[in-house]
């Protein structure tokens, strides 16, 4: 028995495909573990999505796992390995290069780690339960499309992108996270930055369903699903910005986490990660809205331009996820796990 520990749900969707390919490819009973603090169930093996602060008791040894794999929900996050102690994990399983050095460099030369790409990736149809949702992106008129997905709700920077976007000519589709699972209290000590930001999404939505090109996206849609649709990724900070990376033109404004954001509260991510994204303050970005000519240019030379500059890479294989439970499946087998069976569960 192998259970995948993540902290909600949206987490839980970038080893989807990887839990799926175990089920189903490879015969092995899994099991969502959704939520901070489990203990260990008697599960066989751990797939470790969450931060391990959240965790404390995902461990190897006696009374917990025999085998522990640990799997990136966030692909801008590679100072993890150095964050985090990840040394009793069987595998590392990393998207992309950067991530292999930053994880080769924290975690020393003995430990076992495999790039295995990006298996959010592994289904990027829109699926059938938000059916209603690809109905009105079909709808939406022919011209650029722009996705605006916030990292720092609590900031409240979409008061100052909507006027631009709802004047530039282009449709917006709003996504937006689901902060935590409709059952789970927010997380001890950030009890008011999750207020504030669940509050700052409320107040969004309602906007953008007034202004005429929106679309608001359900927020436990995996983003990824959104790319096909859209030309455009604008956020304060977010991962899905190094994501987009395949597919468009992504633009960071750097705003951070403080509710109030000062004139040098400016600290861009995704940028520092990769030079293919653009950073862009709030006025530039502003400017840049106002000249749909300008936008289409730019979206056009993104687009045609040699990609080098990425943080996920390829993998030999007909999927992610499929590659990421190859490999967990081969270590199992090597190591005498005797795991397998027909079924699988969601559990909380």
């Amino acid at each position: 028995m192998i259970d995948f520990i993540a902290y909600h749900h949206m987490i839980a969707q970038c080893a989807d495909s990887v839990f799926r390919s175990l089920v189903d490819d490879f015969g092995h009973e899994c099991h969502w573990r959704i939520g901070p603090h489990w203990q260990p169930t008697g599960a066989t093996a751990g797939v470790l999505l969450d931060h391990r602060g959240f965790q404390p008791f995902v461990r190897k040894g006696a009374g917990a796992y025999r085998f522990l794999f640990h799997m990136s929900h966030d692909v801008a996050d590679v100072h993890i390995y150095r964050e985090d102690n990840l040394r009793d994990m069987d595998i590392v399983f990393v998207p992309g290069t950067r991530h292999l050095h930053a994880a080769r460099q924290a975690l020393g030369p003995a430990q076992a780690i495999e790039v295995i790409g990006w298996p959010k990736y592994d289904q990027l149809r829109i699926q059938n339960q938000f059916e209603s949702l690809r109905r009105q992106l079909d709808a939406l008129p022919a011209r650029r499309t722009v996705l605006y997905a916030a990292s720092c709700p609590n900031n409240w920077e979409w008061r100052d992108l909507f006027p631009g976007l709802a004047q530039a000519g282009v449709n917006v589709v709003i996504k937006n996270h689901i902060v935590v699972d409709d059952d789970q209290p927010f997380p001890v000590g950030h009890e008011e930055l999750y207020t504030e930001s669940l509050r700052s999404i409320n107040a969004m939505e309602v906007e953008a369903r007034d202004l005429h090109g929106f679309v608001v996206a359900p927020r436990k849609l995996n983003i990824c699903t959104l790319f096909p649709y859209v030309d455009v990724l604008i956020s304060d900070g977010s991962s899905a910005l190094l994501e987009f990376l395949p597919f468009g033109l992504s633009i960071e404004t750097g705003r951070t986490w403080k509710k109030r954001p000062a004139a040098d509260d400016f600290e861009p991510e995704a940028g520092r990660l990769s030079s293919e994204v653009l950073v862009l303050r709030t006025a530039a970005l502003a400017a840049l809205l106002s000249s749909p000519g300008e936008l289409a240019d730019l979206i056009q030379t993104r687009k045609s331009a040699r990609h080098a500059d990425r943080v996920i890479d390829l993998v030999p294989d007909r999927s992610s996820g499929h590659y990421a439970a190859k490999l967990i499946d081969a270590y199992l087998q090597a190591h005498g796990d005797e795991s397998r069976d027909e079924t699988c569960a969601h559990d909380r």
